[in-house]
Formats: structure tokens, C-alpha cells, sequence
């Protein structure tokens, strides 16, 4: 069973090199703008019954996220806010009453969470991947 929660935020790894490659330190520039859920744990939205999700980072610390749910559970909807920062390579955030830490990667347009602050499951640390949005 898998559970969705306020969006946990992170602890770095590396942002996209010249060549592909996840490169080290992202700094918070990187991550401001709309990313949209695209996997967990390999797969699609769909296969966990989730429409869609996306979060949005603010040059001022803070960040939103909505999302939809899909299947048995189609009409719910879930948003909130929190604030986030990026430390000596760390990703932290808090959401709501939540607080907590992560890593992340960043390649090209495509940032990666382990374990994902979004979508938490009991047996495994989920990783998932969003995509960042054409403003």
C-alpha cells in the first residue's frame, strides 16, 4: 500500500553536467519553478491510482504542490505549502506539520527523490521523478 503525504523535501546529490551526468551541489536556482510527477518507483501515475501531482518552488524558500488521486479514490484532491532550502548539499523542507530531509539529482530537466517526499511507502523507499515545466 502506498501513502501520499505533504511533500518531504530532500538531501542533494548532484545537478546535470555537460555531459549527462548528474553533477554535484545543486544550488536553490535550480529548483525554482513547476515540476510535475512523472514516476514512482518506475512507474506511471496511473498504476498508484494518482491523476497528477506537481510542486512549484518559490525563490523565496517556499513551495506548493497539488495533486489529483485517480481510480477508487477519483475527486480527491490534495494541496498545501511549506518552505524548503538547500545546505551544504542537504534538501530540507517542511510541509504543513511535517518536517524532513532527502536526496535528490537533478539531470537536465529531471529531478529525482529518494526517498520521495511526495509518496511514501511502508516497504520500500520510493523514488520517483518529476519533470520540470515549460513556463
Amino acid at each position: 500500500m502506498i501513502f501520499f503525504t505533504s511533500l518531504l523535501l530532500v538531501g542533494c546529490r548532484k545537478a546535470a553536467n555537460n555531459e549527462g551526468h548528474p553533477s554535484v551541489n545543486i544550488e536553490p536556482k535550480q529548483m525554482i519553478g513547476v515540476w510535475k510527477l512523472k514516476t514512482v518507483g518506475g512507474k506511471d501515475l496511473a498504476a498508484i491510482n494518482l491523476q497528477s501531482y506537481r510542486v512549484e518552488f518559490l525563490e523565496n524558500g517556499e513551495w506548493t504542490y497539488s495533486g489529483a488521486m485517480a481510480g477508487p479514490l477519483s475527486g480527491m484532491e490534495m494541496r498545501g505549502s511549506g518552505t524548503w532550502n538547500i545546505q551544504s548539499g542537504n534538501f530540507s523542507y517542511t510541509a504543513e506539520q511535517s518536517k524532513g530531509q532527502s536526496n535528490i539529482t537533478l539531470q537536465g530537466n529531471i529531478l529525482t527523490f529518494s526517498p520521495d517526499p511526495v509518496v511514501l511507502d511502508p516497504k520500500n523507499k520510493t523514488v520517483t521523478t518529476y519533470e520540470r515545466m515549460k513556463e
